[in-house]
C-alpha cells in the first residue's frame, strides 16, 4: 500500500504523572478539539502506579487492604471494562476531529486503524503481533471466565492486539460532538499476580485469577527480546503512523483551553475508598 500524503499530528510533551492527571489529560485533549480541531497525541506513564477501575466495576471486588499495603491508589475512569494496574505500562491518547479520514461513525470500526498501527509497530520490534477480529472478540466475550472480567486485559475487544493467545495492547475510547478520544495501553512488564492480588478478596480467587491471566496477558519483556525501552516503543509507533497513515508528529504545547479543561477535569478523578 502506498504511503498517504504527509500531514501533521500534534504531539504533546511526554508525561510521567499521577493517575488523576493522566485521566484528566485525555479529557482535556478531547475538550480542546472544540477550540482547535486538529489531530493530536500524547504519551504518558502513570507514577506512582494506580489501579484504575472501569466505569461500572464494583468497589467490593477491590482488595483495598492490599492496595493500601502496596501504596496503590484506586481511581475510576469514564470508560467501561475491568481494572487496569498501571505499573510498568505505557499509555497513548489520540484525539480525532470530526470529518477526519480516521474518524469513523461506527464505534467498533474506529479502533481498527489504531490496532493495526500497534501490530505493525510491534512487528518492527520483532514481535509477532496481530489484531483481534470482531468475531474472535465476540466469541471470547461469551466464553471468558467471570473472574477475568475484573481485569481489563483479561478480555478481548475488537482490534486489540495479541501475541499468540496473549493480549499486549488494550484499547478504549470516548466520543463527543467535538471528536473522538482513542486510548491505547501496553505493559512493558506484566505481573498477573500483582493485578490479581488487587482485584480479588480471597486467596482462592487470587490464585485462580493469576493462573487465568498468565495464559491471556503478556508484557513486551516476555513476548520480545527482554526489556524494551519506552522510547523504542514510541519511536516504532510513530514511525508506523507516518509510514501507514502519513501522520508526521509535530511537537506542540498544551493550549490555554486544554490546560483549563485539564484542571477542571481533575476534580472528577478522586481516589476511591470502600465504604
Amino acid at each position: 500500500m502506498d504511503t498517504p500524503a504527509p500531514r501533521p499530528i500534534r504531539r504533546l510533551p511526554f508525561a510521567a504523572v499521577p493517575a488523576d492527571r493522566q485521566l484528566a489529560a485525555g479529557l482535556a485533549l478531547l475538550a480542546g478539539l472544540e477550540h482547535q480541531p486538529r489531530l493530536a497525541l500524547c504519551w504518558s506513564e502513570i507514577t506512582p502506579p494506580a489501579l484504575i477501575l472501569g466505569s461500572s466495576e464494583r468497589l467490593d471486588d477491590v482488595n483495598f487492604e492490599a492496595c493500601a499495603a502496596r501504596g496503590v491508589r484506586v481511581y475510576r475512569r469514564a470508560s467501561g471494562g475491568g481494572a487496569v494496574l498501571t505499573e510498568a505500562s505505557l499509555a497513548l491518547d489520540v484525539v480525532i476531529p470530526p470529518g477526519d479520514a480516521l474518524d469513523m461513525d461506527d464505534v467498533t470500526a474506529s479502533y481498527q486503524w489504531l490496532g493495526e498501527t500497534w501490530a505493525l509497530a510491534l512487528h518492527r520490534l520483532g514481535i509477532e503481533a496481530r489484531v483481534v477480529s470482531v468475531a474472535e472478540a465476540r466469541a471470547d466475550a461469551q466464553a471468558v471466565h467471570p473472574l477475568l472480567k475484573r481485569a481489563c486485559f483479561g478480555g478481548l475487544s475488537p482490534y486489540e492486539v495479541v501475541a499468540g493467545p496473549r493480549k499486549i495492547v488494550g484499547l478504549a475510547q470516548r466520543r463527543r460532538r467535538s471528536g473522538a478520544l482513542l486510548q491505547a495501553g501496553i505493559y512493558l512488564r506484566w505481573s498477573s499476580a500483582r493485578t490479581a492480588e488487587l482485584v480479588t478478596r480471597t486467596q482462592a480467587d487470587q490464585v485462580a485469577l493469576t493462573a487465568l491471566l498468565d495464559g491471556r496477558v503478556a508484557g513486551l519483556n516476555t513476548v520480545g527480546r527482554g526489556d524494551v525501552d519506552t522510547a523504542v516503543v514510541i519511536q516504532a509507533v510513530e514511525a508506523t503512523l507516518t509510514e501507514r497513515w502519513g501522520l508526521v508528529t509535530t511537537d506542540d504545547k498544551w493550549t490555554p483551553a486544554e490546560i483549563a479543561a485539564r484542571e477542571e477535569a481533575l476534580a472528577r478523578f478522586q481516589p476511591l475508598e470502600l465504604r
